[in-house]
């Protein structure tokens, strides 16, 4: 799966709660376990999109995700930022 789809739509904006929507409907076809989709979700809708604040794809960069990751530290224990960090990853 490419990231924009088509070479013609590759300057549409696409913002990181429509990707989510997409990368979890793919990761749900591709038989990933039901619990590991649970937990990807609640990450996603908890911690991703609102911190993001439905920003462009393309427009979020490495200052954004470390920022991202020390507000994290400051409200999980290291277990639960790693977590969602992997899930942020695998988004990406």
């Amino acid at each position: 799966m490419q990231l924009y789809g088509d070479l013609k739509k590759l300057h549409e904006k696409i913002t990181i709660n429509q990707y989510a929507e997409q990368w979890l409907t793919t990761k749900s076809a591709q038989g990933m376990a039901r619990s590991t989709l649970t937990n990807y979700d609640r990450y996603v809708r908890v911690h991703i999109v609102p911190f993001f604040n439905h920003k462009d794809l393309k427009a979020i960069n490495k200052s954004d995700v470390e920022t991202f990751q020390v507000l994290l530290k400051k409200r999980h224990n290291p277990k639960g930022v790693n977590l969602i960090i992997c899930a942020l990853k695998s988004l990406f």
